[in-house]
């Protein structure tokens, strides 16, 4: 490889980051902030993966 060959490679590698950089699709992540309170008699709350609470299989304790 040539010192020419070698600065159009470098060149085109430039182009292409910046080209995938540009079309890059860019979207915030954010995760809420929740407050669960739960008596002991509360039983079964779960979380999904994204730390919503899942009340599905919640029930009260005698």
């Amino acid at each position: 490889m040539t010192a020419g060959s070698a600065q159009q490679q470098a060149d085109l590698y430039a182009k292409a980051q910046q080209q995938v950089t540009a079309d890059a699709a860019v979207f915030p992540v954010y995760v809420f902030n929740y407050v669960v309170g739960a008596a002991t008699k509360v039983q079964g709350i779960t979380f999904e993966p994204q730390a919503f609470p899942t009340f599905y299989d919640t029930w009260l304790a005698p």
